[in-house]
This record gives C-alpha cells, sequence and structure tokens, in this order.
C-alpha cells in the first residue's frame, strides 16, 4: 500500500510540473505578443485635486493629418498574399511613397522573410530613398530610430 501511494506521488508531482510549466510558458509568450504588437489605443492620465492621477478611458490615436488613405485598421485586414512580390501590400507601399508605381528596386517578398523581416526591409528602403517617400513616413521612420 505504501508502495502504492509513492508511486502515485512520483506520478502527479512531475505531471503537476509540467502542466504548471506549460501554462507559465504560453502566458509568457501571449504576454510578448501582446507588448510586441503595435499600439493602436493610448491611455491618457490626468492629474485630479489631490494630486491622484486618473486614468481617462480607452481611445483611438489620432492619425497624422497628411497619412494615406490606408489606416491601421485597414492595414490590418490587408491579407498577406506570401506568394505576391510586395506581401499584397501594394496599395499600402503606394500610399507611403510619393511616385505613381513602385520603383524596379523596391525590395520583393521572399517566403522565408516573414512580416516583421519585410517591414524592416522595407523601412530600410523608405531610409535609403528620402526623395520619394511621403514626409510623414520619414518622420515616423526617424521617431522610431530615435
Amino acid at each position: 500500500m505504501k508502495l502504492l501511494k509513492i508511486f502515485k506521488l512520483l506520478l502527479v508531482v512531475p505531471s503537476f510540473i509540467g502542466f504548471v510549466g506549460v501554462n507559465a510558458q504560453s502566458v509568457e509568450q501571449n504576454s510578448k505578443t501582446n507588448s510586441t504588437s503595435a499600439p493602436t489605443e493610448a491611455r491618457a492620465t490626468n492629474t485630479v485635486k489631490g494630486g491622484h492621477a486618473a486614468i481617462a478611458p480607452k481611445r483611438k490615436l489620432a492619425a497624422p493629418a497628411t497619412s494615406p488613405a490606408v489606416t491601421n485598421s485597414e492595414e490590418s485586414k490587408t491579407v498577406l498574399n506570401e506568394n505576391d512580390p510586395y506581401m499584397g501590400r501594394s496599395q499600402e507601399i503606394l500610399g507611403r511613397l510619393t511616385v505613381k508605381e513602385i520603383p524596379s528596386d523596391f525590395p520583393k517578398y521572399s517566403k522565408g522573410y516573414g512580416v516583421k523581416y519585410y517591414n524592416d526591409v522595407m523601412d530600410n528602403y523608405y531610409m535609403t530613398h528620402p526623395a520619394i517617400v511621403q514626409k510623414w513616413v520619414t518622420d515616423k521612420l526617424n521617431r522610431k530610430k530615435n
């Protein structure tokens, strides 16, 4: 009987530890995903009487006045096409450039890139070709760099 209790204990404890470890790992991954996603809402704090900070309700950030027709909500609805040379984001790219068509030296998407890497490649192109890039894009990239 005592041997059976020890056997159950040796079976239950490692499975419990494994369960806790898996859940902790998934929570950590979810928090990383939430912290790396682009911010679409901001919280404003105001000081009220007594020196305490009051938290205002969440509200959407206003887009720059000179932004193109593509907004953050529309960008998130864009279907990413891995078979398209520009990942299905041709209109978004044209909205950030001052030219009528995408230049031939603009970086093309390869299936192994991933969204984040391709965004970095596009940002590098925008920084090296400021003459054909909208001013608000270069301003945004300069703020991001600093």
